[in-house]
């Protein structure tokens, strides 16, 4: 057999594998499909006889969707074979125009000297609805450990509106400066309820473009009376700049509030939280730091594993979500930690203008 033949029969066999398999397989090349599985044609043209070239990308991804594809694809193909495969969740077109959530791993190769790209495409339509609900679980779980400093929150402008009404009942001609006292603390009890409402009821993900300090700034309010009992400070660090990402404005809340809520869990008295946020090489870049209790290198591999806690009533499930989450939204994230000199957790993410479609 000559190494033609030989490659020929290769190419035959991997089809064969390939049109066996559950996913949706796709082979670009450029933009142009040159080859598709029998899923993938089931899957986008409802028929087996259509030909590969049929399925094409625009026709099953929107605009912006197919953008954000395009761009990994080429990033990957940029580092070269060995260090190219990328995944992104993306949701999928098919021709009755039912939207399918989606998970596209992307791994691009070369085959007789000309350069290809392997999509694999999976339904997670279950998946996405199982992390959904563990998500909506964990920030009820949290709403429920803070409840008595919202409370808190909440009890003090109630306070003063108490007390100017009960001047006003006295005073014949109210005094107007007291009824813009108590405008203002109607309206901050209406924002701290607000902003709860929005954090806890289910929401479908919606991506849009987002300035990470002020999801920062409207979530420590849920821990300001936390930390006082605990005699801990915050320390927020910028650079003056707006630090834009595109990402989903409830999910992000709820990594701050999960790492934060960690960080103070980590302080038995005393101490400090720090956070930045800067601006880097086309990334945005949160840095939280506690001087707490710190861990071993051995806890830091293990964390974000289903059920792995190093808290005695926790479930490891708050820092799964939040893995989940960063990666969701394209970024990463690093552990740095020293027993008894505290633990800092950096999270990365595409800036807007290079996440954006």
């Amino acid at each position: 057999m000559n190494d033609r033949a030989g490659l020929t029969d290769t190419a035959c066999a991997y089809r064969e594998i390939l049109d066996h398999t559950n996913d949706a397989i796709i082979i670009l090349q450029g933009e142009h499909t040159v080859w598709a599985n029998k899923p993938a044609r089931k899957y986008f043209a409802a028929t087996e006889w259509t030909e590969a070239k049929e399925i094409f990308l625009p026709h099953f991804l929107k605009k912006q969707d197919l953008m954000k594809l395009q761009n990994i694809i080429h990033h990957v193909i940029s580092y070269g074979q060995k260090e190219s495969v990328a995944t992104i969740r993306l949701p999928v077109i098919i021709p009755d125009g039912t939207v399918i959530q989606s998970e596209i791993h992307i791994h691009p190769f070369t085959f007789h000297h000309t350069p290809l790209v392997q999509l694999t495409i999976r339904d997670i339509g279950d998946i996405k609805n199982a992390e959904l609900n563990l998500m909506q679980s964990e920030k009820l779980s949290v709403i429920g450990e803070l409840s008595a400093g919202i409370l808190h929150e909440i009890r003090n402008p109630l306070t003063s509106i108490k007390g100017f009404l009960q001047l006003m009942q006295k005073d014949p001609v109210p005094d107007k400066n007291y009824i813009e006292i108590i405008l203002n603390e109607v309206n901050h009890i209406e924002n701290i309820a607000t902003g709860l409402l929005n954090f806890t009821k289910p929401q479908p993900e919606h991506f849009v473009k987002l300035e990470l300090g002020s999801i920062l700034k409207n979530t420590l309010f849920l821990f300001e009376t936390h930390a006082v009992r605990k005699h801990i400070s915050f320390d927020v660090i910028g650079d003056g700049d707006a630090h834009l990402i595109l990402g989903d404005k409830t999910q992000m809340k709820q990594v701050f509030i999960n790492l934060i809520k960690n960080a103070i869990d980590a302080i038995d008295d005393d101490g400090k939280i720090s956070i930045s946020l800067i601006s880097a090489d086309s990334r945005e870049i949160i840095k939280i730091s506690d001087s707490g209790k710190g861990m071993p290198s051995t806890i830091i591999t293990k964390l974000g594993k289903s059920f792995f806690t190093t808290k005695v009533s926790g479930t490891g499930l708050g820092l799964m979500v939040t893995f989940k989450i960063i990666n969701n939204h394209n970024g990463k994230v690093s552990i740095e930690s020293k027993e008894n000199r505290g633990t800092t957790f950096t999270l990365t993410f595409p800036c807007y203008s290079v996440a954006r479609p």
